[in-house]
């Protein structure tokens, strides 16, 4: 799978942020909770952590797509980029 960029770290931290305070649309506790959750074993040790952490991004996508196109769009460039 290769190296995790750092930007895709970042760019999760930033969605949690905003959707706790907020910023660009009303605060989604959950949704941040989500984001969370999917990226927390995004920096895997193993390969099944990283596979557990892209399906939960990839749930994460279905269950809210507006804020995986607007909040985390490198994010799923790099999962679309995967091999299956």
């Amino acid at each position: 799978m290769g190296m995790i960029p750092h930007e895709i770290l970042a760019e999760g931290m930033v969605a949690i942020k905003e959707l706790l305070e907020g910023s660009k649309q009303r605060p989604d506790p959950e949704a941040a909770l989500a984001v969370a959750d999917a990226m927390q074993h995004i920096r895997a040790i193993s390969p099944r952590s990283l596979d557990n952490a892209i399906g939960k991004l990839k749930l994460l996508r279905k269950s809210y797509p507006s804020i995986a196109l607007v909040m985390l769009p490198q994010t799923f460039s790099w999962i679309d980029s995967l091999p299956d």
